[in-house]
């Protein structure tokens, strides 16, 4: 089964989220070799990879200057050589380097832990990822309020939304709008009617993609109508007769989910149960 892997740290080691075919799960664990230790196609990590003796990366600075203080710059070489912060940038004073910051030093046994350790190979499927970086292009390259506020924080939920399973489906759209918000549920409202998202082919998809973009328009007339404003009745009408023609050829009975394993991942599950103890 195809993996793909996230990874970040925190103080007691390193967390990581596994999306797969139809699921995902987190573990967590002390060092990322535990971590890896799957048959996995890409996994990404929000650690610097790949340090320079002294200075800047140019990654770094491009990256900073995209999105701003989230970058961190001065990760280097052998930074968790020293006793302590002080002495770490005491002697990047006297070669004339520039000083790190503390969110940096206390990276270093992160940084320690990746770059003494990755290969050539490992560096074939594990590439160095920066979170608001990745925010920043699914936001069209529009600068994201602050991930600590509640309004950063709920947009880039919704962009998380937007782009999960493939649902990313109006490019260069403003996906905050209330048009947009509404199509999106439409459609996300009938793919649960219809078993889910992965139970549907690709011209089921873009049938229920026509019938929402069709909803939303009647709806919209609707309002008008409702506010007394005049319509076009026969446009109205053509409407209606055209999502009840797509509601035929979707389906407007709900599918049951098939939530059975398949035969093989039934019996990877039951191989890795542990034997009764009597």
């Amino acid at each position: 089964m195809t993996t793909f892997i996230g990874i970040d740290a925190f103080p007691a080691g390193w967390v990581a989220v596994y999306l797969e075919k139809k699921t995902h799960r987190f573990h967590y664990a002390a060092t990322t070799d535990h971590l890896l230790d799957v048959s996995y196609q890409r996994a990404m990590i929000d650690i610097p990879i790949g340090l320079p003796q002294r200075g800047y990366r140019d990654c770094d600075l491009a990256a900073k200057a995209i999105i701003g203080p989230s970058v961190f710059l001065g990760a280097r070489w052998n930074v968790w050589g020293f006793e302590s912060y002080e002495a770490a940038n005491a002697h990047y004073r006297i070669v004339k380097d520039t000083c790190i910051s503390q969110q940096l030093w206390h990276l270093r046994h992160k940084l320690k832990e990746i770059n003494e350790t990755i290969t050539s190979e490992i560096q074939n499927r594990l590439f160095e990822s920066h979170p608001e970086l990745v925010f920043w292009r699914l936001n069209r390259k529009q600068t994201l309020p602050n991930k600590k506020t509640p309004e950063g924080r709920l947009r880039r939920i919704e962009l998380v939304e937007e782009y999960a399973n493939g649902r990313a489906v109006l490019p260069d759209i403003d996906g905050r709008s209330v048009i947009a918000r509404r199509y999106r549920d439409i459609c996300s409202a009938i793919f649960v009617d219809q078993g889910g998202e992965d139970q549907c082919t690709e011209s089921r998809k873009q049938l229920i993609r026509r019938f929402a973009a069709a909803a939303v328009i009647a709806e919209q007339m609707e309002a008008r109508l409702a506010r007394g404003e005049p319509i076009d009745v026969a446009e109205h009408a053509q409407l209606a007769s055209t999502l009840v023609r797509i509601a035929q050829r979707i389906g407007i009975n709900r599918r049951a989910k098939d939530i059975m394993p398949a035969l093989p991942d039934y019996l990877d599950g039951a191989e890795a149960e542990p034997e009764a103890v009597s």
